[in-house]
Parts: C-alpha cells; sequence; structure tokens
C-alpha cells in the first residue's frame, strides 16, 4: 500500500508535514509506504534521510489559487500530480492539508465518479454522547441542488455502513427547525425527496437542529457545503473555547479523575484527534486534512486514509451505492 501525502499549499509548512509523514510511518509499522509530494525548492531545505520517498514537482496550489484554474494551469503542481498519481493506481491513497477546493475539483475532473453520484462532497466524522455522527457536506459544494443532498444522503448512509456496520443509519437534515416547511426552498424539496425515497438502506428522520446534531439522534447530518462547515467551524471553536476555560478555571490539578475526565474530554473533542475529512463520491481514498494541521492532525490523517483502505472503503461504497439502484 503505498499512500501520497502534499507537502505544499497548506498554512502549515512542508517541514511540519514531513515530521507528520514520518511520525504516521513509525506508527504505521510497515503497514504502508509513504510517498512526500513538495517541489524542488521545498525539498532542498527538507532533510534527505527521514526514511519517506520524497517526489519532486515543479509548481504549487496555494490557498488562494482558483481551483479550476489553478489545476488546469498547475499540473505540475504536488496536488494535481498525486491525484494523477493516484488515478494510475501507483497510490492506494492521497492527503493533503492544500487548497480544498483544488483538492475536490482535481478528484471530481481525474477520478471516476462511484454509482449514481454526480457531485463529490467532503464528509467529516464528529463525536457525539452516542458514537460519532457522519456530517456530509461540510465545505466542498457552497450551493446544492435537492438532487445533491439525496445523494449525499446515500454516501453518508453508505459510509456509516462500511466503517460502523449500521445497518440502516439514521439519517437527518440540517435546518433551523425540525418541521417539515422551515428552510429555504431547496432545503424543503430535499426534505420532500427523503421522505419519497423509501430507502431500505437508511431511515431518514426528518429535520435536525444544529444542537441536536450532538445528542446522537442521527447517524448521518446531511447538508450543504455552505451550512456544513459553518456548523464544523462552529462546534470546533466552542469546544476549544470549552477546554480552554476548564484548564484556566481549574488550574493544577491534583485529583487523578478530574485529569483523566478532562483528558477523555479533549481527546474527544480535539480535531487533531480525527483523520481530517473524506472525499466522497470517487473511485479512490482522498483525505482533506486542516489547511493549519498539527503534527499529530496531519499523521492522524495519514493513519486514517490507511485504515480506509485496509477496510476497502471505495469497494464496499460502490457495492452499497450499486444497491440503491
Amino acid at each position: 500500500m503505498r499512500i501520497g501525502i502534499d507537502l505544499m499549499g497548506s498554512d502549515s509548512p512542508p517541514s511540519r508535514l514531513l515530521e507528520a509523514a514520518e511520525l504516521a510511518a513509525e506508527e504505521l509499522q510497515g503497514r504502508a509506504s509513504l510517498v512526500a509530494l513538495a517541489s524542488h525548492e521545498a525539498l532542498r531545505d527538507l532533510p534527505k534521510e527521514c526514511g519517506i520517498e520524497l517526489f519532486p514537482t515543479e509548481e504549487e496550489i496555494t490557498m488562494d489559487d482558483l481551483p479550476l484554474v489553478a489545476i488546469r494551469r498547475k499540473r505540475l503542481s504536488s496536488l494535481v500530480w498525486g491525484m494523477r498519481l493516484l488515478k494510475s493506481k501507483e497510490l492506494d491513497g492521497f492527503v493533503s492539508a492544500g487548497n480544498t477546493g483544488a483538492l475536490i475539483a482535481a478528484a471530481a475532473l481525474l477520478l471516476p465518479a462511484l454509482p449514481t453520484i454526480s457531485r463529490p462532497a467532503l464528509l467529516a466524522t464528529l463525536p457525539t454522547l452516542h458514537g460519532n455522527v457522519a456530517v456530509i457536506d461540510i465545505g466542498g459544494n457552497v450551493s446544492c441542488k435537492p438532487s445533491h443532498l439525496l445523494q449525499f444522503a446515500r454516501m453518508g448512509a453508505a459510509y456509516k455502513r462500511c466503517v460502523d456496520g449500521i445497518t440502516a443509519p439514521r439519517v437527518g437534515l440540517l435546518n433551523i427547525g425540525t418541521e417539515s416547511q422551515k428552510g429555504t426552498s431547496g432545503v424543503r424539496e430535499a426534505y420532500d425527496a427523503l421522505l419519497l425515497e423509501k430507502n431500505p438502506h437508511f431511515t431518514f428522520i426528518g429535520n435536525i437542529e444544529g444542537r441536536e446534531a450532538f445528542s446522537g439522534v442521527v447517524d448521518v447530518l446531511v447538508c450543504d457545503g455552505f451550512s456544513g462547515n459553518v456548523f464544523l467551524k462552529t462546534a470546533e471553536g466552542i469546544s476549544s473555547f470549552i477546554l480552554s476555560h476548564l484548564d484556566e478555571a481549574l488550574g493544577p490539578r491534583t485529583s487523578p479523575e478530574v485529569e483523566a475526565a478532562l483528558s477523555s474530554l479533549a481527546r474527544r473533542v480535539n480535531y487533531a484527534e480525527y483523520p481530517g475529512a473524506i472525499i466522497c463520491g470517487v473511485e479512490g481514498v482522498v483525505i482533506k486534512c486542516h489547511g493549519f494541521s498539527s503534527t499529530q492532525a496531519m499523521c492522524n490523517g495519514i493513519k486514517g486514509a490507511c485504515n480506509l483502505i485496509e477496510n476497502a472503503l471505495i469497494q464496499n461504497l460502490k457495492a452499497a451505492l450499486t444497491a440503491t439502484l
């Protein structure tokens, strides 16, 4: 198994991302070979004896680049190279903390689409009182048609069946209220479409308000990329605020029970503990990590990609989506 790691185009320096690759290689203990993609210029400043295969590229797609323009004009960038290697099966997975729009556009243009899916979406898992909830889309598609939201529901449910073994995942539609007539016209149409779906592979339980998502009432939360990204970033901000406030308020801790409880809470709500977001809808394991990923966050993204490949996620998703036809 070979996993590519994009060292370019993020808010984190290539050296930090290479450290993450080295840490992941150590923790994976030979389960995967890692390939770090970076520009010639960046590679000159990185250690050559790092134990990671280095793949030199000519260009870099930055956060400020327009996605479609960038992938067409910068075909020799680390991001586009990684996607091409994934398409040709020279890589089994690809992890990047770079330009989200460019990563999704490259995946959509270069990789075959999964059955019934016309637009890929970003899926991330968040902790709840009872397991994790898969949130889709969290930033891949700012505006969506009702048909896209229906496809997201199918993908999210298929993911939960494949990864968590849930036979009929509970699907909710993110909205400003639980009533069927709440929300935009597109969300109301999606609600009606999900009611009519009668899909034996998931259970649609209706509209879900943001505050309910963490109670564990749904396994999949469907939303457009704009709402999903705001939801995700707000959740991350609130969790950081709570942890910082508790740490400051409690001060030095002498109680092992309190320390253990706080450590457990920090692990559950710290985004760095989760393996980034998955680009669902294409034939390839592609993980998008935060642009400002820490070493640990990027390391977990790489390990997450390895787990998904070992568990044959793409093959299982294809089979699950084909079953809905």
